[in-house]
């Protein structure tokens, strides 16, 4: 994009005062010599470093509340690169025009925090789409809210969940000089901090909380979209610290290795799944591809699971021409529920069409005494129930179904089909390392060239899964999908609890349009929280894809879990 700083070469990303006046300085000041950079102190404002004279003036340029930038009383522009070219034809209120850009040296790359370029960025999220990045574009701040909790668990000055007094002893056997920090996860409050700081031979604790939009502070301290944004402030003034952040004390894993080993071209959820445990499972692949019509004398029935509007779900097996007889589940109608025939007939329409280890397939459809579905067999029923009966399952386990979860939704996408119904309660336990989703009687196609499904009138919806467009317009995309997927992701820290509890209808609407947003969970690290965050927020294209859902997951697991 042209009006994007990262694309202009005068634009040196996040740097402070001193390094802006070392790179004008190079070679010899010029008069109008300049360069733009992001202010360390303020995620949203940038700065004009400008030489004049012999001497080198800064410009504050500021972020306004409507969206746009300016310096003090002048005009204001949409982006810092319009401010920009405005001042190089016209000096304004500057002491100069704008005349010579001071570009970054080759293999200078602008920061996005200290140590950390766009490049390096790009590379974290090589996976967005084209669309997704341009959403981003000018200020980055979603952007940056999004890269910040991929990012800090692979700083040097992060050591994870570790105890104050485990926080100290690093601090102290690292020397302890003045500036010497290291920032630790708390161990009884999770998604909060504690910054540890080194003074005069002392160590000083301070506090890092999160408000309910998650964002971080030290008690009457600024607020901070993430660690990053937090440390790098700190590292260039004090501001309620005893001194400004230094030196980082390096956590152990900087100290003798590096981040788990993923093969050249692997991807990233194959250092995560115990693969071969998964895929011995009888229904990672599709026994019944081959399958044309189902037979239903090679079908037996047994125990009931469950029951619905609609009908019963059986226990059954099916035995296969070649004698392998596998566990099925059957779903099957009233004999007077002839009514909710077109929605089942409807809903093996959708499920024949796909064939995803992640996603319960469809087997076959029989009309016996009455009509039955037949699809793959997820033992331990749904999601929340499984979690309300197993508190013992780790988060790290909970946040690897959710990862398959993503992946799911990613094909669903991909075949151009909403869910509409994504939910706990529709995903499917196989066993504590293995889910799948279910239950596509709501799913549909989008129309051929559309990116959405725009339903006729609202009918018995499940409202506290779905986005603010699905309620008022009755537009479903995939990033509706999303939406849901973050209340899923809520549902499953919380180890199955109802989200929204006591909230009905037109109350839940009210609490989204005042801008808030269930809390995170207490067993949830923030960079997870962060990630519900991104699902819910109230502009479509702000919302993160599953594709980028699956990527951010998968680096939370690798970088921050392990």
């Amino acid at each position: 994009m042209d009006d994007d700083p990262v694309q202009q070469p005068y634009f040196y990303g996040r740097i402070s005062r001193d390094e802006a006046e070392k790179y004008l300085k190079q070679n010899r000041i010029e008069e109008g010599k300049f360069l733009l950079r992001k202010r360390p102190t303020e995620s949203q404002s940038f700065a004009l470093s400008l030489c004049h004279k012999r001497g080198i003036i800064h410009y504050h340029i500021q972020h306004h509340k409507d969206g746009k930038y300016g310096i003090e009383d002048g005009p204001r522009f949409a982006t810092p690169v319009e401010l920009i070219d405005y001042h190089r034809a016209s000096q304004g209120g500057l002491l100069t025009t704008l005349t010579k850009p001071c570009n970054r040296p080759a293999g200078v790359e602008p920061q996005v925090y200290t140590n950390v370029n766009y490049s390096e960025v790009e590379a974290a999220m090589d996976k967005i789409r084209s669309k997704e990045r341009s959403s981003y574009g000018k200020n980055h701040v979603p952007f940056e809210k999004m890269l910040g909790m991929l990012l800090h668990a692979k700083q040097a000055w992060f050591h994870g969940v570790i105890s104050r007094d485990e926080g100290e002893s690093r601090l102290r056997k690292a020397g302890c000089t003045n500036g010497l920090f290291l920032v630790r996860e708390r161990e009884k409050t999770k998604g909060t901090f504690a910054i540890g700081l080194c003074h005069d031979g002392s160590v000083y604790h301070y506090l890092l909380n999160a408000d309910s939009a998650g964002n971080l502070s030290i008690p009457s301290g600024p607020k901070f979209l993430n660690l990053m944004e937090c440390v790098e402030y700190y590292l260039n003034r004090s501001d309620g610290l005893v001194c400004k952040l230094g030196k980082a004390c390096p956590s152990s894993k900087h100290q003798k290795k590096g981040p788990l080993p993923v093969p050249p071209g692997a991807p990233r959820t194959e250092a995560i799944y115990d693969t071969v445990a998964i895929k011995k499972s009888p229904v990672y692949l599709n026994a019944f591809r081959d399958i044309k019509t189902l037979d239903f004398s090679r079908l037996k029935l047994e125990n009931r699971l469950g029951q619905g509007n609609f009908g019963s779900v059986l226990k059954g097996v099916y035995t296969l021409t070649n004698g392998k007889k596998i566990e099925v589940a059957v779903k099957q109608l009233k004999t007077d529920a002839a009514a909710q025939k077109s929605e089942i007939e409807h809903e093996a329409r959708i499920m024949l069409k796909l064939d995803h280890p992640y996603i319960v397939r469809m087997i076959g459809m029989c009309q016996e005494a009455t009509m039955m579905l037949v699809m793959e067999l997820a033992i331990n029923g749904p999601l929340h129930k499984y979690l309300r009966k197993h508190k013992e399952v780790t988060v790290r386990q909970l946040l690897v179904m959710l990862l398959q979860v993503s992946e799911g939704m990613e094909y669903l996408d991909s075949k151009h089909f909403v869910h509409r119904d994504l939910a706990a309660r529709n995903v499917l336990v196989v066993d504590v390392n293995f889910v799948k989703i279910s239950d596509f009687g709501m799913s549909r196609a989008m129309g051929v060239g559309n990116d959405y499904y725009k339903a006729e009138a609202a009918g018995k919806w499940p409202l506290k899964w779905y986005a603010p467009e699905c309620i008022y317009y009755y537009r479903f995309t995939t990033k509706s999908d999303v939406w849901a997927y973050g209340i899923t992701l809520w549902e499953s820290l919380t180890y199955g609890s109802k989200p929204y509890e006591g909230l009905h209808g037109q109350e839940v609407i009210q609490y989204l349009e005042n801008g808030e947003r269930l809390e995170c969970p207490s067993q949830c690290p923030e960079s997870v929280y962060s990630l519900m965050r991104a699902c819910w927020e109230w502009e479509v294209d702000r919302r993160p894809s599953f594709s980028l859902i699956k990527d951010t997951l998968s680096d939370i697991i690798l970088h921050f879990l392990e």
